[in-house]
């Protein structure tokens, strides 16, 4: 079984010099539970072109068929398998940079699953003539100017397949679409203006497929969570080693603070802020709950609970990676 590291740090500060910020890179559970899988493929996606255009009837033929090869004259009869098969090597490739799956090929005999797709890629060009008026010198022009409309949208419907029983583990439906337009002078110009379909399509298939790796593999994710400052040398101290990564120092240095009788309330507040955001880096759930109720009962603000709340969800969080076979190293 792979290693899944959980945690991967590093440090940067604000421009102010009164806190800063540690990333933390978290792995997170699939948003659909499809069971202990551990060996996938991807079969070529099935998916169909749908291409359309429409125009004003006073554009005349010439106009329409501007239009007409502007699509059709970039659509051949390959489109659409080139279009399934970027699907699939797209989603090949994000569940590859997810290194939970290990992908295989579809005729392997060590596969748990199957990740099949089919849908629609619809482009749809449209174009009207509208005015353009302008004011000039107190005179008022009126042109006609050509306004040629795509829009591209892509739909996708994928499941993941029990390879020896066939059953369905998952299946969802996916959408993305995106537009584009110009306005010109002159209906030739508006092929030569309108962004390439193909183009605006790849940029769809790329989003669906990491919303299937997301919603199907455990992945990382990154959050952060701030380093308070203080009053004293020695919070200030630790705050540099908190910047440069050296967590284990500072701690101490916080712990230093805590047993200091004549450390101020706001630096006790702090240092134990810290030392509970220490613990929950490392995994030590348990105690960093312990030292944000100490800011609790320290300064009496709620707040402390949405840290609390946060604990708990990275509880569960954990125990659905243990159940997915994802193994944690905290």
């Amino acid at each position: 079984m792979k290693k899944v590291f959980i945690l991967f740090l590093f440090f940067f500060s604000l421009l102010s010099s009164c806190a800063t910020y540690i990333k933390v890179k978290l792995l997170k559970p699939s948003e659909i539970y499809i069971g202990n899988i551990k060996n996938v493929s991807v079969s070529d996606f099935d998916l169909k072109g749908d291409f359309s255009s429409n125009e004003e009837k006073s554009l005349g033929e010439i106009a329409g068929n501007i239009l007409v090869d502007a699509i059709l004259g970039n659509k051949s009869k390959e489109d659409d398998f080139d279009q399934g098969k970027k699907a699939s090597d797209k989603l090949s490739s994000k569940l590859n940079e997810n290194a939970y799956f290990n992908v295989l090929s579809s005729n392997s005999d060590k596969n748990d699953a199957i990740i099949k797709g089919s849908g629609i890629y619809k482009v749809n060009d449209s174009a009207i003539w509208i005015d353009d008026i302008q004011e000039r010198n107190g005179i008022t022009i009126r042109n006609k100017k050509y306004k040629v409309s795509r829009k591209v949208s892509t739909f996708i419907t994928y499941n993941v397949l029990d390879s020896k029983t066939n059953a369905v583990l998952a299946t969802q439906s996916l959408e993305s679409s995106n537009s584009d337009y110009q306005i010109v002078d002159l209906p030739d110009d508006a092929k030569h203006r309108l962004r390439e379909w193909k183009s605006m399509a790849d940029e769809q298939l790329t989003e669906i497929a990491n919303k299937i790796a997301l919603q199907i593999s455990p992945h990382y994710e990154f959050e952060d969570r701030e380093i308070k400052d203080g009053k004293s040398k020695m919070m200030k101290s630790a705050l540099e080693y908190s910047k440069s990564g050296l967590m284990e120092e500072a701690k101490k240095i916080w712990e230093d603070v805590l047993n200091d009788t004549k450390s101020e309330k706001e630096d006790i507040l702090n240092s134990n802020y810290n030392i509970a955001i220490y613990y929950e880096i490392n995994g030590n759930f348990d105690k960093a709950i312990e030292y944000f109720n100490k800011c609790y009962k320290i300064s009496n603000k709620n707040d402390f609970f949405n840290d609390i709340s946060r604990i708990n969800k990275r509880k569960e969080e954990i125990e659905k990676l243990k159940k997915s076979g994802a193994k944690v190293n905290i």
